[in-house]
């Protein structure tokens, strides 16, 4: 095992980082999810806090025009503008083939138990963006509540989501929120699965969703599952879930759900899988554990379809993270053209970057070869090169260049410990 550099020291492997803003309160502050691109590059994102009225903001940023080098930052909505406004968003948003931006607040709307929302971009290209609330989270009548997850906009322009808790069991559900009939103004929503927990179903999801080429949907609860021991201390108990719903023959609700991997066994196959999946050609899975391992800091897994005659999905565990590397994955992982596994931790690496001696995060890649997997961490976060603790998940250009963010750090008098950057990496 390698110690932690020194402060401000760079592994070999170090890529090259650029902070493209810092929030300073006023704009946002405490970015907990990552960004999303469109096809001119511009980056689009979220803040927990801050704003005009404090209650987070959505954001814009565009590149450098030539021969510049500064990213411009726009505030396209700050939420908490009326009693039955979003508040609070929690994930990223996402943005259709007309440029409208959809996500989710985890608090306000009607009830106070969160809302999904619409921003439309001005018609001139000037002006306001249009902010609509196209649901709010009612926590009643198997009803979620707590939508932590970035939406997913399926083929048929429905937006499917999951909330932490509500539902009939209290557990968290997965949704589908419909787009009116021509001449319609309302969305429909409809509960897809609500969670149980115990043994046979997971609970408490915290991630979104991802789609196979039949529609079919696939994700993670943080808990649930059953087994694990205390460590979880999860309840119901249960280290987490990756699951699959599926919607019945002739359509209806609700889906057919399918766990396909309990992490059961704290110590061997991670526990609290906060992030979502990603998918690579052949149908396998990849993720983290926030928790768990054979050093109780997190892992990265892989979940493998079941074989010929087989019926039952296998996990294996690539990266056990040890202080040094990481600790504590929030976010999830990305894949590039080569199959290499990219993601970061929200702690560990440089334990001299703060007072607490607790790590400010990497930026790993796991790289395959000969059936085992090899650990390099390409950034250690840190106050002197900008922000610290990132969560959100990366996104990669076609650069190979990746973006993300961090909830900490960069500076800003406006916060304790900085209000959070959007940073680019390069090699």
């Amino acid at each position: 095992m390698t110690s932690a550099p020194e402060f401000g020291a760079s592994p070999r492997t170090a890529w090259k980082q650029d902070v493209l803003t810092v929030f300073d309160s006023r704009d946002g502050r405490y970015p907990y999810a990552g960004v999303s691109a469109d096809r001119r590059g511009s980056l689009y994102g979220t803040t927990g806090r801050g704003g005009a009225h404090g209650a987070g903001t959505v954001y814009k940023l565009t590149p450098p025009t030539p021969g510049k080098t500064t990213w411009t930052s726009q505030v396209l909505y700050s939420f908490g503008s009326g009693s039955s406004d979003g508040e609070f968003p929690h994930a990223g948003v996402v943005a259709d083939v007309h440029g409208v931006l959809y996500g989710t607040t985890v608090g306000g709307g009607s009830s106070g138990d969160g809302a999904v929302f619409m921003l439309k971009p001005p018609v001139s290209g000037a002006g306001p963006w249009m902010e609509s609330i196209l649901h709010s989270f009612t926590n009643a009548n198997g009803d979620g509540s707590q939508p932590f997850a970035k939406l997913l906009i399926g083929r048929d322009g429905s937006l499917y989501g999951t909330t932490f808790s509500g539902g009939n069991a209290g557990d968290g559900i997965v949704f589908r929120l419909t787009p009116p009939a021509p001449g319609g103004t309302g969305w429909t929503e409809s509960v897809l699965h609500s969670f149980a927990g115990g043994t046979s179903d997971g609970a408490g999801p915290e991630a979104g969703l991802i789609a196979d080429a039949q529609g079919a949907l696939y994700g993670t609860t943080a808990a649930g599952g059953g087994g694990g021991g205390p460590e979880c201390r999860a309840v119901p108990a249960g280290c987490g879930t990756a699951f699959k719903l599926a919607a019945p023959p002739g359509g209806g609700i609700p889906w057919t759900t399918s766990i396909l991997f309990a992490f059961r066994n704290y110590h061997a196959d991670g526990g609290g899988p906060v992030a979502g999946l990603t998918a690579d050609s052949s149908g396998a899975l990849y993720g983290t554990t926030y928790i768990g391992g054979s050093t109780d800091a997190g892992t990265v897994f892989k979940l493998f379809p079941p074989g010929p005659g087989q019926s039952q999905w296998s996990e294996r565990v690539l990266h056990d993270f040890t202080v040094s590397d990481g600790t504590y994955p929030i976010g999830g992982v990305i894949l590039d053209s080569s199959g290499a596994v990219y993601g970061t931790t929200s702690s560990g690496g440089d334990l001299h970057c703060t007072p607490l001696l607790r790590g400010c995060g990497t930026l790993f890649r796991l790289t395959a070869a000969g059936g085992s997997w090899t650990a390099s961490v390409l950034h250690y976060f840190n106050y002197a090169t900008g922000g610290i603790v990132p969560e959100g998940d990366l996104i990669e250009d076609a650069s190979g260049g990746i973006f993300g963010t961090t909830f900490f750090g960069g500076g800003s008098a406006n916060c304790e410990d900085g209000c959070g950057t959007v940073f680019e990496l390069q090699k």
